[in-house]
């Protein structure tokens, strides 16, 4: 599986090779319920006009949103990237927390998104277990319930 992986060309979105916290959790937030090759457009967009988390923090939510268009629900997730940009200024100095707890107080930032950036970003050992993952995890019998899932999986690992 690992040698199939590293031969996928169709998944080479300009994202996957991102390794700036910030960029990585404005991603999370662009993929909530989108597929990646419309987030692959909104990402070049926005980041393209709007590179850095000062850049996002002062842009109106307007233009942000029209960078973001090609996404769902793009006036929601703008407003979500802006707050994040705004909260990590003001109360973190600029700074992507590298702790699962104050990930997650975030705003957007879920589980996923949150173990995405400490294994992706800060390359901390933790598994990043989705939806999709979750769905699999029930049907073979498993667990019952996403929560199940992340808990008994995630965690006992490692």
């Amino acid at each position: 599986m690992l040698e199939w992986a590293e031969n996928v060309t169709f998944r080479d979105f300009t994202y996957c090779r991102e390794t700036d916290a910030f960029s990585k959790l404005c991603l999370s937030v662009l993929l909530q319920r989108t597929r990646p090759p419309q987030v692959d457009v909104a990402y070049k967009r926005l980041f393209s006009v709007l590179p850095t988390m000062q850049d996002v923090a002062k842009a109106s939510s307007k233009q942000v949103a029209e960078l973001i268009r090609p996404v769902g629900t793009y006036n929601v997730k703008a407003g979500r990237l802006q707050k994040l940009a705004r909260i990590l200024m003001d109360r973190r100095d600029g700074r992507v927390p590298q702790n699962r707890n104050e990930l997650l107080k975030l705003p957007g930032i879920g589980e996923y998104a949150a173990d995405v950036v400490l294994a992706w970003v800060f390359n901390q050992d933790v598994i990043m277990i989705d939806a999709n993952v979750c769905r699999i995890l029930k049907r073979v019998g498993l667990v019952n319930k996403e929560k199940e899932a992340r808990s008994r999986y995630a965690l006992s690992v490692f």
